[in-house]
């Protein structure tokens, strides 16, 4: 089936990624522009030789315009503010400072609300529009720290605040701010975690923000990744307001919203998951779903899917997944665009000539991906107290990274901004591993290894 034949670019086209192993290959790379949303498929090779079944790697990029936004979506903000005792000094004075910034931004359309908590939920400020600023800021200058850590019900007290002025028109977003370990009420990362899916499905969104270098890391980063939000590790209590900045400045530049993605891969094509992500495919109807938190002017994000295709013995062109978008297009007033693309695959006799056709800007993206996963694997040896095998994989990560970088260099057809990516990277490697091999990260060592393994395989 010719590739035309199945496109549909109404309006744009779609986003999907993939992702696999070394002898792979791929379709032939193509942009499509859906109004607001341009897709680049990207294979790791344009042909493969054919023969025996292999693995399939193609990496989408989903790029936003940047906008010149006639309007804005109305905002409806829950702050669910930590409170407990070890938010005295300095963090609660700049929470409190951050927290009357943010209300400083917001319009009359807007509705905020404020929840803080310690070992009680109160709400300080229920959600309201914005119509008195100095009096919302009078209650927020009031709050003072004491006590112990209710996170959970903190989190589930704010998302019942943006109900009451939930409309699917605004963005509903709880941004939590903590510093500590949960430690009131359910507090593991698995049911912080279905508590952010719940949330989600009902189409509120959870950014976290951990503060200094005590609270759980893992049930932050749970919480966010489960709505698509954002997860934040601030180290420094003096960079707090720039994060809130940076959050509401994402909101008030929406450009596309309720972006659905769906992968339908072929008879013959099996479909074996998406890197770094906890989406699952039906492998009985092989089809993928992904959604997507709000895109705002100028965000590029990116999936990868790794599927198998099945043995061939000719040159041939064939069929390897469909992939649907559709999404909200606020710079068109809402328009819903839907539209559909085919990726296919080319094969070759000859393996030398498909060789050439390896892109190295995918197989960079690819490899950053997988060592994402591997700093994960890391920090769950250092973890378990096996501080040796997590320093190795630290250690083995970063030669391979640097490794990569200078191949790059002799390649001569890769960008300096990609070379300075695994450069930096192999950097981070070089960090985390300082000091572990008989001994455990550092606090702070972990969180910033945890938030840059989320922020590659979430493409944050």
């Amino acid at each position: 089936m010719k590739l035309n034949s199945f496109l549909k670019v109404t309006a744009g086209a779609l986003g999907l990624a993939a992702m696999c192993a070394l002898g792979a290959a791929f379709l032939v790379p193509t942009a499509a522009r859906a109004e607001t949303l341009t897709v680049r498929c990207l294979p790791e090779q344009k042909k493969v030789p054919y023969g025996k079944s292999r693995e399939l790697v193609i990496k989408i990029d989903i790029d936003s315009e940047k906008g010149k936004t006639t309007r804005r979506l109305p905002l409806n903000i829950a702050v669910v503010l930590d409170r407990s005792g070890s938010m005295s000094g300095a963090k609660i004075e700049k929470a409190r400072q951050a927290a009357c910034a943010l209300v400083d931004q917001l319009g009359a359309e807007d509705t905020f609300s404020l929840v803080a908590y310690d070992n009680d939920v109160d709400v300080l400020i229920p959600a309201q529009r914005i119509e008195e600023k100095a009096e919302i800021k009078r209650k927020i200058e009031r709050i003072r720290p004491g006590g112990s850590t209710a996170l959970y019900a903190g989190v589930e007290e704010g998302a019942k605040q943006l109900k009451r002025y939930f409309e699917t028109k605004n963005i509903n977003r709880v941004i939590l701010l903590s510093d500590g370990l949960a430690n009131v009420g359910p507090s593991s990362t698995g049911e912080v975690r279905d508590l952010g899916r719940r949330l989600s499905g009902k189409g509120i969104s959870v950014s976290t923000i951990g503060l200094g270098d005590d609270y759980n890391e893992d049930l932050m980063t749970a919480l966010a990744v489960a709505s698509d939000a954002n997860y934040y590790y601030v180290k420094d209590v003096e960079k707090l307001q720039q994060v809130f900045e940076k959050e509401l400045g994402e909101l008030l530049a929406v450009t596309a919203r309720n972006i659905r993605i769906r992968i339908v891969l072929p008879n013959g094509v099996e479909p074996l998951g998406l890197i770094g992500r906890d989406e699952k495919f039906d492998t009985d109807k092989r089809t993928g779903e992904v959604t997507f938190a709000p895109f705002y002017s100028g965000q590029q994000r990116y999936i990868f899917l790794r599927c198998r295709l099945p043995d061939n013995e000719t040159e041939e062109t064939r069929d390897v997944a469909k992939v649907q978008l559709s999404y909200d297009d606020e710079l068109n007033a809402g328009k819903r665009v839907e539209t559909e693309q085919v990726v296919q695959v080319s094969y070759s006799k000859d393996a030398e000539e498909a060789a050439k056709t390896v892109d190295k800007s995918v197989v960079i993206a690819r490899d950053l991906q997988y060592n994402a996963l591997e700093k994960d694997r890391a920090v769950q040896y250092n973890d378990s107290g096996n501080y040796k095998e997590a320093n190795r994989i630290l250690k083995l990560n970063e030669q391979k990274l640097r490794q990569l970088a200078t191949d790059a260099k002799k390649d001569g057809t890769v960008s300096a901004n990609e070379i300075q990516k695994l450069e930096a990277e192999a950097d981070q490697m070089n960090e985390a591993a300082a000091g572990t091999a008989a001994a455990p990260m550092t606090p702070s060592a972990r969180k910033a290894t945890t938030e840059q393994s989320y922020r590659t395989k979430m493409a944050k």
